[in-house]
């Protein structure tokens, strides 16, 4: 049967792939955003642990409606390595560390992770790059340091922000290599709501230990803030990540992907207009160099990597 008998069918899936990429975008990218309108009122742990907690909750609730599947305690023993690193360290530490930093700073320094995951996986698992994914390289790290690095004129910024942002990108990298190199019994999504709910416990128990609990009273929260944790909860964490996990079936990852060059854009227009944060032109050829980067990274091909896949 020709493509030409299934027009509206192929029309209708290319207008799903748009929407749910749109969605992606804005999602990603107006999380930080978000979170900075939280942080008003709301101590930054406790907003990690309510994102985390309530979509891990709230999708491993609908998955056990769709399917049956085993959570076996090897499972969830997995699910604690990796939502330790990718959500206790490489969530929560975003949160923590917007406190210090502007929302477009903090997107733009997050974006990395794909620069790190290439860099790891080249230097602890041998994979191979190709000539455009090393350019990306040179040209995303390059990009953070012009980004960080002191200006005379310029906002200088907080090195306890650079560093709690540059750590959870670090986290978030080593998690996805590692998820890589191992076959869950589990869907993916099962997985990863079993990720966020081992993640965000481990962030509740460090907001209780920090004595974050205590110094919130919900007499005195308004509305902004509060929405704005509903709003990272459900728009980011529920409808961000299950729409990109079918984007990743429904079409390719270097697609699927591109939410991490166009999140930090959204970040940064929405950070100047809304939050009157400076957009300086060191700003704009920072952010100009580290996505760059990241297409590159993105859109490069994958050669053949003999010693991974004999890792697997």
């Amino acid at each position: 049967m020709t493509p030409e008998a299934h027009p509206p069918d192929t029309q209708a899936s290319r207008l799903r792939i748009i929407v749910a990429l749109l969605v992606t975008w804005l999602a990603f990218g107006s999380t930080y955003f978000a979170i900075k309108i939280a942080l008003r009122e709301v101590p930054p742990l406790m907003i990690a642990s309510v994102n985390l907690v309530g979509a891990g909750a709230a999708l491993l609730a609908w998955r056990r409606t769709q399917v049956r599947e085993k959570l076996s305690w090897g499972e969830w023993r997995s699910a604690l390595l990796l939502g330790a690193l990718m959500f206790f360290l490489g969530r929560a530490m975003v949160v923590w560390g917007s406190q210090f930093v502007s929302s477009s700073a903090a997107a733009l320094l997050s974006a990395s992770a794909p620069l790190w995951v290439a860099l790891l996986g080249t230097v602890f698992f041998r994979e191979r790059l190709s000539p455009r994914a090393i350019l990306g390289l040179f040209a995303g790290f390059g990009g953070m340091a012009l980004l960080v690095a002191p200006s005379g004129g310029e906002i200088r910024l907080s090195l306890t922000g650079v560093v709690s942002l540059t750590v959870s990108a670090l986290a978030w990298a080593t998690g996805a290599l590692l998820s890589k190199r191992r076959e869950p019994s589990v869907q993916p999504i099962t997985a990863t709501a079993m990720q966020m709910l081992a993640g965000g416990a481990l962030v509740v128990l460090a907001s209780g230990a920090t004595g974050e609990w205590g110094r919130i009273h919900p007499a005195h929260l308004t509305f902004g803030p509060v929405a704005a944790v509903i709003y990272i909860t459900i728009a980011v964490a529920l409808i961000g990540f299950t729409t990109f996990g079918w984007l990743l079936r429904a079409t390719s990852a270097a697609l699927a992907n591109t939410f991490s060059f166009v999140s930090p854009v959204v970040a940064v227009l929405l950070g100047w207009a809304f939050l009157h944060e400076p957009l300086t032109p060191r700003t704009i050829l920072a952010s100009a160099v580290i996505l760059l980067g990241v297409v590159l990274m993105v859109t490069a091909p994958k050669p053949a990597d003999p010693a991974s896949t004999q890792m697997r």
